[in-house]
């Protein structure tokens, strides 16, 4: 079925650049801020996900198509007239998102890139948050913040990713599924250039579990990448960026909440 333009509810949203955070010295040339450091733009693109990349600016914009195209949140620009509508027009409060070259409705507000935040009808980057304090990084405290607290509702940046393809969990309009995470953060010989996570989570389709593993590895490489690239965003009276974990090992649960509206 052919859709017009103005139904790419996805490719509409406003996603402009942010600017750099109020206090923070821009990352050096080369890198991009991501979660708190300045890491290499592949690894911002790769938290991004395949539909979006990482501006210097350190926000998730969508990658752009032609007129006549949408964007497909697996990374493609697919003709208007091969995209399979599913499903009735959705209701209020849903965006329509095309996925695997099928429509899909999701929440309006998962439908803004990673990082980002729908105010009216665009999609904003939040507030910067504060950099981390000298010394030690708290694994257990950065686990919380961008993950999720333990026993809680997983983190915006953790759950979008997993909201935005309700196709991958095999749900149909109307469905609903809670994503249970488990995750076992560990960083050997407290060297964060070495942080790595486990993830387990209910049985899930084969692609659905790759997703998952996905949007906890990208913001762990973020972890990771901040203690290779050897900085982090500073503030101007040129904090030292922390190098070591104040604690080898965290365990937390988080929930995702993915609806197929």
């Amino acid at each position: 079925m052919r859709l017009a333009p103005a139904a790419m509810a996805v490719v509409l949203l406003g996603c402009h650049a942010a600017r750099s955070p109020t206090g923070l010295t821009p990352c050096r040339e080369g890198t991009v801020p991501l979660l708190g450091a300045c890491v290499d733009p592949a690894v911002g693109d790769a938290w991004c996900g395949p539909a979006a990349r990482m501006s210097a600016a350190g926000a998730c914009v969508f990658r752009e198509c032609a007129a006549d195209e949408a964007l497909d949140l697996d990374g493609s620009c697919v003709p208007l007239g091969l995209v399979v509508r599913t499903g009735p027009s959705c209701p209020a409060g849903a965006a329509l998102v095309v996925a695997s070259h099928h429509t899909a409705c999701i929440p309006s507000a998962d439908a803004c890139p990673r990082g980002r935040r729908l105010e009216g009808s665009m999609c904003k980057s939040p507030p910067a948050a504060a950099p981390p304090a000298p010394g030690a990084v708290d694994l257990g405290a950065w686990a919380a913040r961008v993950l999720g607290p333990s026993g809680g509702p997983g983190a915006a940046e953790t759950c979008r990713p997993l909201a935005q393809r309700p196709d991958l969990f095999g749900l149909t309009p109307g469905q609903a599924i809670t994503v249970r995470l488990s995750l076992w953060i560990t960083a050997p010989d407290e060297d964060l250039s070495r942080v790595y996570a486990e993830v387990r989570t209910q049985p899930l389709p084969a692609q659905a579990q790759a997703l998952v593993r996905a949007a906890v590895d990208t913001s762990i490489e973020a972890l990771r990448g901040s203690a290779l690239a050897g900085e982090g965003p500073r503030q101007t009276d040129e904090i030292p960026r922390p190098r070591h974990s104040s604690g080898t090992a965290v365990a937390l649960e988080v929930s995702c909440a993915v609806k197929s509206l």
